[in-house]
């Protein structure tokens, strides 16, 4: 990766991002590093905003850059090689339209799990931006010793699996692919309840495409390979789970699966997976 974008709004919620971005800079070799703000009218009509008016001599956008500047001071991030993106013209489709183009390889985003905020903004922004997205909360403190990858065999899981060669610096202890087993539709006509038997014969055919999927994509990677039988919990609520018990530092997926539309922006399951309710850093691949 040769360029890393930090999107900051100038609340409590940058320290996250900027602690997160440091021990990524730490660990991979950076030629840029942006430092975004998008600026709303309504950021500058509320009491919290009175300091940039109380200095006539700069403009808001003078000031905000210097705060932007001032928090990468304070995280020891290298300012010779940072730039200031401070966007108040055109709205969200111009600036990421914008961001598309650049060469910038991984946004962070900010994903608010304790701080007041829907996220709403930053959900918007990860159905529009064709980057590798990376959302960490606050309590997030990125180290990558076990990476989560799970898959559906798609090739969007296949991105997921390849950017693991970009983050190798890290030092990777595990990689654990986990597939979560459903039953298709043309299943249900045979029975009314859930075969034991039915549900082993799967998880062993799925267990095979896990043989194939990790030999092609992650060669290089010791790897754990998972089959959880879902049933009816969604599978968004498996996956934070599974995180939770097992420790998992990353979870890395692409943005859509098998079962989403071409049409649509971000998968269902990635769309849960980086709502507020889920407090566990994910890394998003187009």
């Amino acid at each position: 990766m040769a360029s890393l974008l930090l999107f900051l709004d100038l609340s409590e919620m940058d320290s996250a991002i900027l602690d997160n971005a440091k021990r990524i800079i730490d660990n991979i070799e950076f030629d840029k590093i942006g430092l975004c703000h998008y600026v709303e009218i309504q950021d500058y009509t509320d009491n919290s905003a009175e300091a940039f008016f109380n200095r006539p001599d700069k403009s808001i956008e003078e000031l905000i850059g210097e705060e932007l500047l001032d928090m990468a001071r304070q995280y020891d991030l290298p300012l010779d090689k940072c730039e200031l993106i401070i966007h108040n013209k055109g709205g969200k489709e111009d600036l990421v339209d914008k961001l598309n183009k650049s060469d910038y390889s991984l946004v962070v985003l900010g994903k608010k799990t304790i701080h007041a905020g829907t996220g709403s903004f930053s959900i918007r922004l990860s159905g529009m931006i064709n980057k590798p997205i990376l959302f960490v909360t606050e309590s997030t403190r990125l180290s990558l010793k076990h990476i989560l990858i799970p898959t559906e065999f798609s090739k969007y899981s296949k991105k997921a699996a390849s950017i693991l060669d970009q983050i190798g610096s890290f030092s990777v202890e595990q990689v654990t692919v986990l597939h979560i087993l459903r039953f298709t539709p043309s299943y249900f006509p045979f029975f009314s309840e859930t075969s034991e038997r039915m549900i082993n014969n799967l998880e062993k055919k799925a267990l095979k495409k896990l043989d194939n999927f990790c030999a092609i994509n992650l060669p290089n990677y010791p790897v754990k390979k998972e089959v959880l039988y879902g049933a009816d919990t969604p599978i968004s609520r498996l996956i934070f789970e599974y995180v939770k018990t097992n420790h998992i530092d990353l979870v890395i997926m692409g943005k859509k699966g098998y079962g989403d539309n071409d049409d649509e922006m971000i998968g269902s399951v990635a769309s849960k997976m980086i709502q507020s309710d889920m407090d566990i850093p994910v890394l998003l691949v187009s």
